[in-house]
């Protein structure tokens, strides 16, 4: 995948997109995108008709540090900061997420590689803490497997 730093201002407010993935689906377009303005940041997924641009679908916000996406249509799958989720790219709903993965104490994931998908596990590698970890995840479920 193409993966470039950048930072851009968002027109009409202090937020600055500082990570954008394009993910093609369909015929439309889905934007996994990260923000900050010095203060609050975070993650949305957008799904767009390119024609017009109008949003098909807007995903519930996620938290900072966006991980590159894995797309397996009809699913995209994310990470951000304590936080992996599978998004069902026809309706922008959560087919399940997890919120309370971050360890405070140890920094461990706090951050996330792109995920894999293995058979029917996920593998959520993270390497936040300066350790390398693992998160094995139940594709169908979400329930972590191991940590």
């Amino acid at each position: 995948s193409d993966h470039r730093h950048f930072v851009v201002p968002v027109p009409d407010s202090d937020d600055y997109i500082t990570r954008l993935f394009v993910s093609p689906y369909q015929c439309d377009l889905v934007f996994t995108i990260e923000y900050d303005n010095g203060e609050d940041g975070g993650g949305h997924v957008i799904r767009l008709l390119p024609d017009s641009a109008m949003q098909r679908w807007h995903a519930k916000w996620f938290g900072f540090n966006v991980a590159e996406p894995l797309v397996r249509p009809p699913y995209l799958y994310v990470a951000a900061i304590g936080t992996i989720g599978k998004i069902d790219m026809r309706t922008g709903q959560y087919v399940w997420r997890r919120d309370d993965l971050y360890e405070r104490k140890s920094g461990a994931y706090g951050s996330f590689e792109q995920p894999e998908l293995l058979a029917d596990t996920l593998l959520f590698p993270s390497t936040a803490s300066g350790v390398p970890r693992r998160l094995l995840v139940s594709d169908s479920s979400g329930l972590v497997l191991s940590r």
